[in-house]
């Protein structure tokens, strides 16, 4: 087998190459331009749009839906033919178009869709009319009962005199006086609301007897609720007296 002869190394010929300039230029700084944002396809779903892809080629049509998976879009317009052609119901048939989001340089928005206006009477489901005079009798209600609550709190008195009316209001029908507490607009109790301080505004014993009684049974509930608390208070505090402290050494 003969050896084959070396190759001699002629003078390099420059090879011309094209001035990409103009029109030319411009598609290459499409090809590179990013493509339009996915949210804002999705949110422009029904309207009519103008889309120009890499090589400056511009299509119109409404997005009928956008495919972030596939990355497609696709176009909606109506199919050539007669103007008067329409399928069974009574819709003009459409073209569907797919086109790469990717190769999408431009997006534009040509219109958005129409609107059909509604108003209360076709409205679904139905809307009824509202009763204005029952809805007034509701805020009263609500207003009257929010102003029996406040009545109901007292004004500059301590908590266990607020207990004490609140146990009375539930058997009698109890209101505040300043600081006093008038119970059956017959009975008043003063402050420091002991039986002491319950008296009849009239000639009233039979009712007097009934609200001292409630009375009395809810200074007692007080009193036992006082002594128990200084039971437990004393029998913490002593345990957390070393035994040594106890035993006075």
């Amino acid at each position: 087998m003969a050896d084959s002869a070396p190759q001699k190394k002629g003078p390099r010929i420059p090879v011309a190459t094209p001035n990409i300039s103009g029109p030319a230029a411009g598609n290459r700084q499409q090809n590179n331009a990013p493509p339009p944002d996915m949210n804002l396809l999705l949110t422009s779903i029904g309207t009519r749009i103008r889309l120009t892809n890499s090589l400056n080629q511009s299509q119109e049509g409404t997005l009928f839906a956008v495919d972030p998976i596939l990355n497609l879009v696709a176009l909606s317009q109506p199919t050539r033919g007669p103007p008067n052609q329409t399928s069974k119901d009574g819709a003009r048939p459409q073209d569907f178009h797919l086109v790469l989001i990717a190769k999408i340089s431009k997006f534009e928005v040509l219109n958005l869709p129409a609107v059909e206006k509604k108003d209360f009477a076709t409205a679904m489901p139905k809307i009824k009319r509202v009763n204005s005079a029952l809805l007034k009798e509701k805020v009263n209600k609500a207003v009257q009962a929010e102003k029996k609550l406040k009545e109901r709190i007292g004004k500059g008195v301590g908590k266990e005199a607020q207990d004490i009316f609140d146990a009375i209001e539930r058997m009698f029908p109890t209101r505040w006086e300043g600081k006093s507490m008038v119970v059956l607009n017959s009975i008043k109790i003063d402050p420091p609301y002991t039986l002491a301080n319950c008296k009849a505004l009239g000639n009233n014993a039979k009712e007097l007897a009934r609200v001292k009684m409630q009375l009395e049974h809810e200074r007692k509930k007080i009193a036992d609720k006082k002594a128990a608390d200084r039971k437990t208070a004393t029998k913490e505090n002593t345990s957390s007296v070393p035994n040594d402290m106890r035993k006075g050494g």
